[in-house]
């Protein structure tokens, strides 16, 4: 992302346009990988689900690291078997290069990486001296690359539990999950619901004369990679629509497979039509975000003055608040130093803010309040009186605190 805003600029269009090039990008190779495993069909039915996806479409128009998550994944797959199609040590060198960049997009991807390994030791243990290649060098790269807070993560450690956002998982979200996953309205969920499971076994009875194998990555790629963690997240917080995000091209993949093998082609192509029709009609193209700090700066610059403190929380929030709030301390990377010098502190416990706050107001924004540390508001009711506050922005709220004590 720095790279490309040096070179396209940072306005909104540009910044998420990297997003929607790897969304785009991530069409292209699944129609390659159903086309090159299973028919031309499935390649076009798989890629117009694809397209007409409301969840991906909303990830395509984030500047965040999901769509380049599904691309990696899909690409990191294909990879594999060429890989094991053509036996050569340098793809399985670039394959250990992808799953290590799948990784470090997203640990939660890892689960590929897995299926992999297990897949070479049931499908053929001649490729494992290969397969050892890639893995040593996917090793070798996290170990280099990786921090000891993100280790701390993958083993699942949020400090207060009580207080992190993500909590564990539930029967209905799982619900709600599938739901986004399958359909862009909840008739069309149950509908391809309904056709992942026929589709599913159809594969089962005819698996004999099927690419069996390939299939079966396939559906644990997609289907079970959802409920493997739906399972692990009810023991840690790690169940969220978008960290699965990259299981949807393998999901689409089954029913697609399914359709393309019905004799009267035009029915399902017709059918198909329809429903992707449908869908694209019911995507919400404007993409609505949680947090909307562009309509709440004009608020804040609005209030800010030379004897105020903006107290922003939480850290989390700092790339996005920036953003809006100064492009020029943006684009210098270093903008948690840049704006301190403007007294703007960003901050998720009252520790993380500096031991000298003599200010005559101050101005807290925050978002996530039902999740966040409850030691910043502490603190401000502490030392200050009068408190004014203003939540009519979506998912921030603006609080206003004068009359030091």
């Amino acid at each position: 992302m720095f790279v490309w805003i040096k070179l396209f600029g940072n306005s909104v269009v540009a910044v998420r346009l990297l997003s929607v090039l790897f969304s785009s990008l991530a069409a292209g190779v699944l129609f390659l990988f159903a086309n090159k495993h299973f028919n031309a069909k499935t390649a076009v039915y798989s890629s117009a689900l694809f397209i007409s996806s409301n969840i991906l479409f909303f990830y395509a128009h984030e500047a965040r690291a999901y769509s380049l998550t599904v691309f990696l994944a899909v690409l990191a797959t294909h990879v594999f078997f060429i890989a094991l199609e053509k036996k050569k040590v340098s793809l399985f060198i670039l394959l250990g290069l992808l799953d290590f960049l799948l990784i470090y997009t997203h640990y939660v991807t890892g689960l590929l990486l897995l299926y992999q390994v297990v897949y070479m030791l049931l499908a053929d243990r001649k490729l494992l001296k290969f397969m050892a290649i890639g893995l040593a060098l996917t090793a070798l790269l996290v170990f280099l690359r990786f921090t000891k807070k993100q280790f701390a993560l993958i083993l699942g450690y949020h400090g207060d539990s009580a207080n992190f956002w993500l909590q564990k998982s539930n029967a209905g979200y799982l619900k709600e999950v599938m739901g986004e996953f399958l359909g862009n309205t909840q008739v069309l969920a149950l509908i391809m619901f309904a056709l992942y499971i026929v589709s599913c076994v159809w594969i089962f009875m005819n698996r004999k004369k099927l690419p069996a194998a390939v299939l079966s990555f396939i559906m644990v790629s997609g289907i079970g990679s959802v409920f493997i963690l739906f399972f692990a997240g009810t023991l840690t917080p790690i169940f969220l629509d978008r960290y699965i995000l990259f299981a949807v091209p393998f999901m689409l993949l089954i029913p697609s497979f399914f359709l393309s093998n019905i004799k009267l082609s035009f029915i399902p192509a017709g059918l198909l039509g329809i429903g992707v029709a449908f869908s694209m009609i019911k995507i919400d193209y404007t993409t609505l975000k949680s947090m909307d700090y562009s309509g709440a700066m004009p608020l804040i610059k609005d209030l800010k003055n030379d004897d105020m403190a903006i107290i922003v929380s939480t850290k989390d929030i700092a790339p996005l608040f920036t953003y809006y709030y100064s492009r020029d301390a943006f684009n210098s990377r270093k903008y948690s130093e840049s704006l301190q010098k403007e007294n703007v502190f960003f901050a998720s416990v009252a520790s993380d803010l500096p031991p000298d706050m003599k200010f005559k107001k101050i101005l807290h924004v925050s978002s996530f309040d039902v999740y966040t540390d409850k030691s910043i508001d502490t603190f401000l009711n502490e030392h200050f009186f009068a408190k004014v506050s203003n939540d009519s922005y979506k998912g921030v709220k603006v609080s206003l605190y004068s009359n030091p004590r």
